[in-house]
């Protein structure tokens, strides 16, 4: 199985344009038009085969950590 990369990015006239690469950075496709707004470009690669996933909130891997913020100081030095 290929894994194929989805790249979203803003070419030199300030439109938005995708491409799919390779793991080694070929590219593989790309769009035909730029857009002015990223969420037509969004668009235009969903009808190409992209799927949104959002992140996760915490990590699913082994060895993965969970920091929690440092405790809030009772006391306060003057």
């Amino acid at each position: 199985m290929t894994t194929v990369v989805w790249r979203f990015f803003v070419g030199d006239d300030g439109r938005w344009r995708w491409q799919t690469l390779t793991a080694g950075r070929v590219v593989l496709s790309e769009s035909e038009s730029s857009y002015t707004e990223y969420d037509a470009c969004m668009a235009a690669a969903a009808k190409k085969g992209y799927l949104f996933e959002s992140a996760q909130p915490n990590a699913p891997w082994h060895g993965a950590t969970h920091r929690s913020p440092p405790p809030e100081r009772t006391s306060a030095r003057r």
